[in-house]
């Protein structure tokens, strides 16, 4: 009997140890997803791309090399990061997304947008109407992008570019703002979708 016991204590601490090591690494298809993801956000940027690898093939290595970042995001430990924050850094870290909160002035995320897209947004005229709107607003930028009848559509001006704004929900009142062209857009919702990231405005 007391032989059984030990044998099942054995079993519980070998099944809490391999619960503990086991690395976010050790979800290869996750892991594909999420580089096959980065690489068409970044558009291609290896840098970017390699951010996320770390984190996949090396969890602890990739917490101390960021260290600072996280611990801003309240995050503490390497098995406490979300993969989706990951992707986020290193397109912020990378200029390849516009990151404000909601009360952000909307002339300024206009214009980081603008950027964004290479100076492609401005040759739209709805785009210095929106920019002239946004200069007399009080209004913050999560009004814009959430509700409607408040001036010009963002994602109409956006749109009339051959782009879709988008949105990575990282689960914060943050925005991750991104512009897809259209012809990427079937893409980017089939590997979001495989890799569970939540992705706004589809609908925009």
């Amino acid at each position: 009997m007391i032989y059984l016991l030990i044998l099942v204590l054995l079993l519980l601490v070998g099944v809490a140890l391999f619960a503990m090591n086991k690395k976010v690494g050790d979800e290869p298809q996750l892991r594909n997803d999420y580089l096959e993801l980065v690489d068409i956000l970044s558009q291609g940027n290896q840098q970017a791309r390699s951010e996320v690898q770390l984190f996949f093939d090396k969890n602890d290595d990739y917490f101390n090399q960021y260290e600072d970042d996280l611990l801003n995001r309240g995050i503490e430990s390497s098995e406490d990061i979300p993969p989706v924050i990951v992707l986020v850094d290193a397109l912020i870290r990378h200029d390849k997304v516009v990151y404000q909160d909601h009360a952000a002035e909307p002339g300024w995320a206009l214009a980081s947008l603008n950027k964004l897209s290479n100076a492609v947004l401005d040759k739209s005229e709805g785009y210095w109407e929106l920019m002239e709107h946004y200069k007399s607003t009080k209004y913050g930028l999560g009004t814009f992008l959430d509700k409607e009848g408040y001036g010009p559509s963002i994602f109409q001006c956006v749109k009339s570019q051959g782009y879709r704004l988008l949105s990575i929900d990282e689960g914060s009142d943050s925005y991750a703002l991104i512009l897809v062209e259209e012809k990427d857009l079937p893409e980017l919702i089939r590997l979001s979708q495989k890799a569970g990231v939540k992705i706004s405005y589809l609908n925009k």
